[in-house]
């Protein structure tokens, strides 16, 4: 807002890939609303689990892995399993790294979902 001489309340979107917020998860895509002295968060991507934290994002598959099981459950493991047939033995591990919240932080990203898309799709 300062580089752009804005003085008045303002909408921002912000998309990008990691940096910690205020409730000590990673932000990365959230709507924002406020003025150079306060904002409020008006939403955000839905937090996922960041399966291996670093690993993540240095091996997307984990993060998509993290995401389809985080959202579908059992469901999405089996997709997961699916999509990645040669990580079957570490899916299994990442599921129970989720389900004991081990270095896996939760995060709602732009980056993570980019990340998370491309490997589905098999580009990284």
């Amino acid at each position: 807002m300062e580089d752009n001489g804005l003085s008045d309340a303002t909408f921002a979107v912000i998309l990008d890939g990691t940096g910690y917020g205020e409730d000590g998860h990673i932000w990365g895509f959230e709507l924002l609303y406020g003025d150079a002295s306060s904002y409020k968060r008006l939403a955000h991507l839905r937090y996922t689990h960041l399966p291996g934290n670093e690993r993540a994002i240095q091996e997307p598959w984990r993060n998509a892995a993290g995401m389809l099981i985080d959202y579908f459950g059992a469901a999405g493991r089996e997709w997961a399993e699916r999509l990645f047939p040669k990580k079957s033995y570490e899916i299994e591990i990442l599921t129970h790294m989720l389900e004991k919240d081990v270095n896996s932080p939760l995060a709602g990203t732009c980056g993570r979902l980019f990340d998370a898309v491309s490997a589905i799709l098999g580009i990284c």
